[in-house]
């Protein structure tokens, strides 16, 4: 038994961080920037020498001939979502394809009941019917039904 409390101890206090944990998580944090950073400028020197040696301009500008339009913003392949909030965002058309499915699949048909639903109800409520009934409907039980559905009563029947 004490052992058992002895290991839940243990790693209970595992998981509670020491003063030192935040210095080393922010050393940690800090070499791996610097050496991102490092790949980065290495990347940069190579793409630049690269295109010198090519005869190309280390910066390249986009030049568009005369008569020639503009590419479009979004791969071809893509389909454009515009929300409400004004933003807008390129999905590839196989995604949207599915978003448009999961969107009909889910939500159109719990909607369309509910307006079936609401319609039915205000038709009720409005003409006072309901799948052919009216109010005005004589809904007189036989006197047999009366005896069966009430057998502490006197029989009469």
């Amino acid at each position: 038994m004490e052992q058992a409390e002895f290991a839940a101890e243990a790693a209970y206090n595992a998981h509670i961080a020491s003063p030192g944990d935040s210095l080393l998580r922010a050393e940690c944090t800090r070499k791996k920037e610097e050496r991102n950073q490092a790949l980065r400028r290495c990347s940069a020197v190579l793409l630049e020498a690269r295109a010198k040696r090519l005869g190309a301009s280390p910066s390249p500008r986009w030049q568009y001939l005369h008569g020639v339009a503009a590419p479009h913003p979004h791969p071809l392949e893509s389909v454009v979502l515009r929300t409400d909030l004004g933003r807008v965002c390129a999905l590839p058309r196989q995604q949207a394809n599915l978003l448009v499915r999961h969107f009909v699949r889910f939500h159109v048909p719990y909607r369309l009941i509910l307006l079936l639903l609401l319609a039915a109800l205000l038709w009720f409520l409005v003409a006072g019917k309901w799948i052919g009934l009216s109010r005005r409907m004589n809904l007189t039980w036989p006197s047999a039904a009366l005896c069966l559905a009430q057998p502490l009563a006197p029989t009469t029947c």
